[in-house]
């Protein structure tokens, strides 16, 4: 009996020398990657608030650290929940402001905020003569055409811009019509143009929005492996290792598929006739809401257009490249995130088209981006998140920066305004 205690004494000691050790051990680990990486992770989605009339904003003066594969990017937002810093209202006489609509690309929380668009334009219009100029951010991750247009409503008319540039994604169209927009929690919280007669939009189920956003905040503070998350470093590493995994399996799965697939169309060419032809229905399917998609973002262009020059101000708008020469199976995207694999390579020469139909000046980065990143998409995007990365930025700045410059001498010419050193504002 005195033999069997022992052994239980032995073992439990054991036991407790392992438990020790092991704490130790997660303790060191917690401690390394507390100094080797911040714990305040987070994302743009996790601090977007419901909204009565655009749906959803940013929440004033949040910040995180947004990861973007191994860069670290500090990320807040203003006192009035932008990506910008606070601007002064009513606008001071001697300045000059440009307003800048867009989706996620102009709300860059995949680069610092010095390096953003926004910021950069504002400074490359500052060393070409344009010392009063102000660039303000209004770009909200996820928007699309009608919700840009709403807050230049509510708020980008206030800043009275001479010039306000909306950047136009590929999936901005997508966004525009509820039949082609195919993320439900967006969907669900988006306002849309009504069809028929008049300029008339959706209304937003702001309550039912905003009764779900406490719910799965109070879930998340709740949930034991959501705040181990987001209060262990080490936790969120083991978290990293298990969705690299998890990606690098899911790449080398769609990779198999497709060679599988072509494999087999070889070989079975009546299955390859079969597949071709259930595309083709697809995609005439697709058309016709792509048309209506367009016509819809025609008349929010042309609504924001008619707003903007009544406020005295000019509208530009500009193609956002997506990221190119890489297929979806080797960046992580699967067809379901094609919203229906209708092609989305035509909305830049139709955006084209459209802006000249309506006369409003158009800027398209794509040739620019095309030649610059010279077959390495990863020379202006992150991979990671398939956004801009500083160069990308910076890019489009310049572009941008250098097309204004006639525009921006014939509203000082018209004005009767000299360029630097003057007193007077655009």
């Amino acid at each position: 009996m005195g033999k069997f205690i022992s052994k239980r004494k032995l073992f439990a000691f054991r036991l407790l020398v392992v438990i020790i050790s092991l704490a130790f051990v997660l303790g060191i680990g917690e401690i390394a990657f507390r100094i080797l990486r911040p714990v305040d992770l987070g994302t743009s989605h996790m601090h977007r608030i419901p909204h009565a009339e655009r749906g959803w904003a940013l929440e004033p003066e949040a910040r995180y650290i947004n990861q973007v594969g191994p860069i670290l990017v500090p990320v807040e937002y203003s006192s009035e929940g932008w990506r910008d810093i606070d601007h002064v209202l009513p606008k001071p006489l001697h300045e000059s402001r440009i307003v800048v609509l867009g989706d996620s690309f102009m709300e860059g929380y995949s680069v610092r905020s010095e390096e953003t668009m926004t910021r950069r334009l504002e400074s490359l219009l500052r060393e070409q003569g344009q010392p009063e100029t102000r660039a303000v951010n209004l770009g909200v991750g996820g928007y699309g055409t009608l919700q840009e247009l709403i807050t230049y409503r509510t708020v980008g008319a206030r800043h009275e811009p001479f010039l306000v540039l909306l950047g136009f994604y590929e999936n901005d169209l997508w966004n525009n019509l509820p039949g082609l927009d195919s993320d439900g929690l967006k969907l669900q919280t988006r306002p849309f143009l009504l069809d028929g007669p008049g300029f008339r939009i959706s209304t937003i189920d702001y309550e039912g929005a905003l009764e779900r956003f406490e719910a799965n905040r109070i879930a998340a503070e709740n949930d034991f492996f959501m705040r181990m998350k987001r209060n262990s470093a080490l936790a969120q590493r083991i978290d990293d290792a298990k969705a690299y995994v998890g990606s690098q399996i899911e790449t080398a799965f769609a990779l198999g598929q497709a060679a599988w697939s072509r494999g087999r169309g070889a070989i079975d060419s009546s299955a390859e006739a079969e597949r071709l032809k259930s595309r083709k229905a697809s995609a005439d399917r697709c058309a016709d809401r792509v048309t209506r998609a367009w016509s819809t973002t025609e008349r929010i262009l042309a609504q924001l257009d008619e707003e903007v020059e009544a406020h005295g101000g000019k509208l530009i708008v500009f193609s956002v490249p997506a990221i190119r020469g890489i297929p979806f199976s080797e960046v992580g995207l699967s067809p379901s995130q094609t919203a229906g694999n209708c092609s989305r390579d035509a909305a830049p020469s139709q955006l084209a088209v459209v802006t000249q139909r309506l006369g409003i000046d158009f800027i398209d980065l794509f040739p620019a981006f095309h030649t610059r990143s010279d077959g390495d998409p990863e020379a202006l995007f992150h991979a990671a998140d398939l956004h801009w990365n500083a160069a990308g930025h910076n890019l489009a700045a310049s572009v941008i920066a250098d097309e204004l410059t006639d525009t921006l001498a014939a509203i000082r010419a018209g004005r009767g305004i000299e360029a630097e050193g003057s007193s007077s504002s655009p």
